[in-house]
């Protein structure tokens, strides 16, 4: 039963192991389909999510929202962030801005209101 404590470690930096994580997302697609039933989606929202992995939810999020409405992804997952990439340049409503940092340089302006969501581990 404890087999897999063995296994040697995941490269998270390799290209392809990334791919594997952002192709089967379903450990996060029961989570995704509550956001969008819970999030309320308005035209003009403005989304911040931390953590943002390959890209989910928020590329769908901001296809959603479609124009008028923006998004930010921020991660220290490198990686991630490269593979996320095509996906934001090229969608069809205004895309979220993916940029690398760390909690501590993100800040949030004094009276912005959030909606808090995790949808993964």
């Amino acid at each position: 039963m404890t087999e897999y404590l063995d296994l040697p470690a995941v490269d998270w930096n390799d290209p392809a192991n990334v791919a594997v994580y952002d192709e089967l997302p379903l450990w996060s697609a029961m989570a995704g389909l509550l956001l969008f039933e819970e999030l309320p989606l308005r035209p003009g929202t403005r989304a911040l999510d931390l953590g943002p992995g390959t890209g989910f939810p928020l590329l769908d999020l901001a296809e959603r929202l479609g124009p008028g409405s923006s998004g930010t992804g921020l991660d220290l997952w490198r990686p991630a962030l490269e593979r996320a990439r095509p996906s934001s340049e090229r969608g069809t409503s205004r895309m979220p801005a993916l940029s690398r940092a760390t909690p501590p340089r993100c800040r949030l302006r004094q009276g912005v209101s959030t909606s808090r969501c995790r949808t993964s581990g």
